[in-house]
C-alpha cells in the first residue's frame, strides 16, 4: 500500500514538474512576442510622426488629414466591431476626454457617418 501511495506521489510531482516547466516555457515565448509586437509597434509610431514631421515643413495640410483619417480609422475601426471597452484600458481616460472636448463639435460632424457606434461610446465614457 505505501509503495502504491508513493508511486502516486512520484507521479505527481512528475506531472506538476512538467506542467510548470510547459508554462514557463510558454511565458518566455509570450514575452518575445509581446516585445516583438512592442518594438514593431513603436517602429510605426516612429514612422507616422516622422511623415506628419515631413508635412508639417512642407506644409502639406492634405497630407496631415489623409494621414490623420488612416490613424483614424486604425483606432475606430476595431471599436466599431468589438466596443470601446475591448479596445482600450479605462483606467486614466481624462487626458484623451480633455482633448475629446476640446475638438468635439467638428471631430463629430467630420467622423459621425464612418464610425457611429465608436462616436458614441466615446461619448459615454467622456460625458
Amino acid at each position: 500500500m505505501r509503495k502504491k501511495i508513493n508511486l502516486i506521489l512520484m507521479l505527481i510531482i512528475i506531472i506538476q514538474f512538467f506542467a510548470i516547466f510547459y508554462f514557463y516555457k510558454g511565458a518566455i515565448g509570450l514575452s518575445l512576442d509581446l516585445n516583438q509586437y512592442s518594438k514593431d509597434t513603436n517602429l510605426l509610431n516612429i514612422e507616422r510622426d516622422f511623415e506628419v514631421y515631413y508635412a508639417l515643413q512642407e506644409n502639406n495640410l492634405t497630407f496631415l488629414k489623409n494621414n490623420l483619417d488612416i490613424n483614424i480609422m486604425f483606432h475606430f475601426k476595431p471599436i466599431e466591431i468589438d466596443g470601446l471597452k475591448n479596445q482600450i484600458i479605462l483606467k486614466n481616460t481624462n487626458r484623451v476626454c480633455l482633448l475629446y472636448h476640446k475638438i468635439e463639435k467638428d471631430f463629430k460632424k467630420e467622423y459621425i457617418n464612418r464610425y457611429p457606434s465608436a462616436i458614441i461610446e466615446l461619448d459615454s465614457l467622456c460625458h
